[in-house]
């Protein structure tokens, strides 16, 4: 194998044990330690069971809220209360007090419907050997795309690049001067090209005005990311230029505005929608009757018809929509395709990426290098480094989109020393202000960004005993405060979501009674999405000023640039000044008078 597969190849398996180990030490605690450490949740009812293609599948009731440790699409265990092993399975969809899984086993034991049932996350090493697969596969598929990849050769391009300009007509019209040069370098790719998109730069429209042009050109290209929300958001950009897009993946994972595109939505209004209904009548008619050889015969016959209908779905698509982890176990059954246009693609592992390569001619990867890249178990792991990353310590051309569209010019001030001179606010976003959302704003407020400094007032960061993770429940009570102010001021609950660094104090927040209903997500897993208002809490304070992974400049970078109209941050300066970056931003944001100190009123209130 190419040293640099086997490189990849070699940091795969070591994630994985990594990976395995930890869940499986976590895994031998009580029932009561398992649930704390975020593998387990607490013991559900099953309240409902049917039969898929895959076997058994179960609707289970939980007694209270669940921490989200367990992700829809996790490997899982259905065992008794009394320990954790049992009968394997996945996690099909949360919704509220309400989980769906889906068993392998088809011979249920009597604890399953006697009793209560736990379920814990699994170790799953089928995703592992279907990436050493893929790795393996590229390394016997030789093309100009995998030789571009391994540096083996330079990319080529059918013409220079235009002279960058905003195209009043044709198939790129609607696109401003730099998103239409990025687009003008990838038509006109040979094998490769890259995009950079800055937070708020239309990254995404760019993606989507590009499938719209290959189409017009007779392609039907893949539009993939890495995860289900940035999918989700390329699907629907693709839809909004005319395009027919069909998005693969479990409709759990696809976001209410986004399943009609989905696969199952086609199948519902294909031409054999009635066919498999009344099949579906017979096999619930078999089952009350306790046929299950007739009912198990006809389902094969189920399964080869839907097969059918899906192949039909995909030939009618005009793109087809995916994350990469859904694509890899379903290329053996796409229609021919030339082009996948990854979006995010800073954010996913490169084997990911890898496993497409043997079926596309060309790739064009777009992300931003300054935000934050893959996310891994195993701290250190050469996979934190993505396939865009090496790319560009290779001398390739990334060309920026330059003109922002999101934030107000307040907020976006705060991360142009990153992205430099050029990245500037669109006429739209330079209209954008906190005063917007409600002329009651407290005076705070008014300008849009806002730093309450905690420095000296003993509202230090601890370790939660059971995760381990870190928490900061002073500044929790400060959020709270603060979004009781902005909930006077009339802002909608829906314009608000919660940041942190960590897993802990997203739990605190979400714990807190004044925060409640809001929506509280850690820095790595708001990437990719914005909102009206964001409340973010820093959470280190010390005085040794360590920061841990807060110091992380990316994950900065994605906190700032997640608001539209009022970024509201909190954290300790004497601890956060110990990097030059938080230094550097809380120099700007005092010479802007952007910043309060939680000793004056009404901050004190909190000490």
């Amino acid at each position: 194998m190419h040293p640099h597969l086997e490189a990849l190849a070699q940091a795969l398996r070591e994630e994985n044990s990594f990976s395995s180990e930890t869940l499986a030490k976590a895994l031998k605690g009580s029932l009561d330690e398992r649930i704390a450490a975020g593998v387990s949740w607490p013991p559900m009812t099953v309240e409902e069971l049917s039969w898929s293609r895959r076997g058994p599948r179960l609707l289970l009731r939980a007694g209270g809220s669940l921490h989200d440790g367990i992700q829809a699409g996790a490997s899982i265990t259905l065992s008794p209360p009394a320990r954790p092993e049992g009968l394997e399975g996945s996690l099909i969809e949360v919704d509220g007090h309400w989980v769906t899984v889906q068993l392998r086993n088809e011979d249920l034991p009597a604890w399953v419907e006697q009793g209560r049932v736990v379920v814990s996350e699994r170790s799953d090493p089928a995703s592992l050997r279907l990436l050493l697969r893929a790795l393996s596969h590229a390394e016997e598929h030789q093309s100009p795309l995998q030789q571009v990849l391994l540096a083996a050769r330079e990319p080529s391009f059918a013409e220079p690049a235009a002279k960058p300009s905003a195209p009043q007509h044709g198939a790129l019209a609607g696109l401003n001067a730099a998103q239409a040069h990025a687009a003008q370098q990838a038509m006109a790719a040979g094998e490769l090209a890259l995009i950079h998109g800055p937070p708020g730069t239309g990254k995404t429209y760019t993606l989507a005005i590009l499938a719209k042009a290959l189409v017009a050109q007779g392609e039907r290209p893949l539009a993939l990311a890495d995860s289900n929300a940035a999918t989700d958001h390329l699907a629907l950009a693709a839809e909004s230029q005319g395009l027919k897009v069909l998005r693969l993946g479990h409709p759990a994972r696809i976001r209410p505005e986004a399943k009609h595109l989905s696969l199952e939505s086609a199948l519902a209004k294909g031409p054999f929608a009635k066919a498999l209904q009344l099949m579906d009548k017979e096999l619930k008619t078999l089952a009350q009757k306790g046929h299950w050889r007739e009912r198990r015969a006809l389902m094969r016959e189920r399964w080869a018809l839907e097969d059918q209908a899906r192949a039909q779905a995909m030939e009618a698509a005009q793109v087809i929509a995916s994350t990469l982890g859904t694509i890899m176990r379903r290329l053996d059954k796409l229609p021919p395709t030339r082009t996948a246009l990854i979006d995010e693609a800073t954010q996913a592992m490169e084997p990911s990426i890898w496993t497409i390569v043997p079926f596309i001619q060309r790739m064009i990867l777009a992300g931003d290098p300054h935000q934050l890249g893959p996310v891994l178990k195993q701290p250190g792991n050469p996979l934190e480094r993505s396939l865009v990353d090496r790319l560009l310590d290779l001398g390739l051309s990334m060309p920026m989109l330059q003109v922002q569209h999101r934030m107000s010019p307040q907020i976006s001030a705060l991360v142009q020393p990153v992205y430099g001179p050029e990245y500037r606010p669109s006429a739209q976003a330079s209209m954008r202000h906190a005063g917007e959302l409600s002329e009651r704003l407290p005076e705070w407020a008014e300008a849009g960004v806002f730093f309450l400094d905690t420095a000296g007032s003993g509202l230090e960061e601890e370790v939660d005993p059971s995760s381990k993770s870190t928490r900061n429940r002073g500044e929790v009570k400060a959020l709270a405060l603060i979004y009781s102010q902005l909930q006077a001021a009339g802002i909608p609950p829906d314009q608000v979501v919660l940041l942190a660094p960590y897993r802990a104090q997203v739990d605190a927040l979400k714990g807190h009674p004044q925060l409640k209903g809001l929506r509280a997500a850690t820095m790595n897993a708001w990437q990719g999405r914005e909102e009206e208002v964001i409340l973010c809490t820093l959470v280190r304070s010390n005085p040794e000023g360590r920061l841990g992974f807060v110091a992380d400049e990316r994950r900065l970078t994605v906190a700032l640039t997640r608001a539209k109209r009022l970024l509201v941050l909190v954290g300790d300066s004497a601890t956060l000044t110990a990097h030059p970056r938080f230094n550097a931003l809380i120099a700007h944001l005092d010479q802007e008078r952007c910043t309060a100190s939680i000793w004056v009123e009404p901050w004190i209130e909190l000490l």
